[in-house]
């Protein structure tokens, strides 16, 4: 008998241990999953740019309307789409807010925050077509690549059966790789790109630019470029009877004044799917702009915060990620940590961009 229960004793004592053991592995795990992720999100809430910086600031408001029970937390600052700005909301958000993550807009303010967020091993994601925003351990990126933009708009150009293409852009490192990449590619599809002619931010007057594209004889011209100078351009080439066609690489639907581009066609990142354009539709009472790509954003940083690494790991967690479902179809992070968006070709119709149907 008392052996019997020196076993029974020994066989509850390494029950207890057991249990205990299956405890420590679970509970932090329970505790993990309850943590709140801070992002912050610095966006152009004024100037010339307040609303595409708006409409990120809506997807991310309708993502965490959709998801009540996410551990996401989003604090906005309003950079005025200037870096310097940029910079100092990313020192404050992380010093003062503690923010376990970090979102910007294009590549301007992308490169002033990159090697912020990079010391202080905070995660960065930022809205850009150039790849090299997501050099270093957490820095990300999530928009079309501008390879995969020029070789789009290129294959639609030479459908289109044209061989003379000129480049009008703003002087902007996005911008820069953009044309880089059209020139790169065009000798692939039989094309010729007879000028790249670039100009400071703040110009107003461009008739002396639009003059000498003129005498170029291009059929068509890709224009790189945001407000105000977009329409300021396209309004003077209208006064001047500009002859060449126009095209661009998503710009057109960034513009203000999107009538201007009424009729064209050019190379856009895929559009959100129905059912996302039309909740932020009846939400907001205007279309998606970039709101998807804040949806999209924001399903990542959750899913990386659920994975097995959890917030203290999170950048694990988002290299790890692979067919995470997004209004764009699966994402998953490339090896140098993009999570790109597909590209497709769009027109102007009624001031908004719709599919172009080939």
């Amino acid at each position: 008998m008392a052996i019997a229960s020196k076993f029974d004793m020994g066989s509850a004592r390494c029950a207890v241990v057991i249990v205990l053991f299956a405890i420590l592995l679970v509970f932090p795990r329970l505790c993990r999953a309850h943590e709140t992720l801070k992002v912050g999100v610095i966006i152009p809430l004024s100037g010339a740019l307040a609303h595409m910086g708006e409409s990120v600031r809506n997807g991310f408001t309708l993502w965490k309307e959709r998801n009540p029970s996410s551990d996401l937390e989003f604090l906005f600052e309003d950079d005025q789409f200037q870096p310097r700005h940029s910079a100092s909301a990313a020192q404050k958000l992380i010093s003062v807010n503690k923010v376990a993550a970090l979102v910007t807009f294009t590549s301007g303010p992308g490169m002033a925050v990159a090697p912020i967020a990079e010391k202080n091993r905070v995660i960065h994601f930022c809205f850009t077509v150039d790849s090299r925003l997501a050099e270093g351990r957490y820095n990300f990126v999530h928009l079309f690549q501008s390879r995969d933009a020029a070789a789009r708009l290129l294959k639609k150009i030479e459908a289109e059966g044209i061989k003379r293409i000129g480049i009008m852009r703003f002087i902007e490192d996005a911008a820069q790789l953009s044309a880089s990449e059209v020139i790169k590619q065009a000798p692939d599809y039989g094309v010729e790109v007879l000028f790249d002619q670039a100009f400071p931010g703040g110009t107003t007057d461009f008739r002396s630019l639009i003059t000498s594209a003129s005498a170029k004889k291009a059929e068509m011209v890709v224009i790189i470029a945001l407000p105000p100078e977009l329409e300021l351009l396209a309004k003077q080439m209208k006064e001047l009877h500009f002859a060449a066609r126009l095209t661009s690489i998503e710009i057109f639907s960034l513009s203000t004044q999107p009538r201007l581009f009424e009729g064209l066609w050019y190379a856009q990142p895929a559009f959100p799917d129905q059912e996302y354009a039309a909740a932020y539709k009846k939400r907001f009472g205007s279309d998606f702009a970039w709101g998807h790509y804040a949806d999209n954003i924001a399903s990542l940083l959750q899913a990386a915060n659920e994975s097995e690494h959890g917030a203290r790991l999170l950048v694990e967690g988002l290299e790890s990620l692979s067919g995470i479902k997004s209004t764009v179809g699966p994402l998953s992070a490339d090896p140098e940590g993009v999570f790109a968006v597909p590209v497709v070709i769009a027109v102007m119709k009624e001031g908004k961009p719709v599919l172009f149907e080939d």
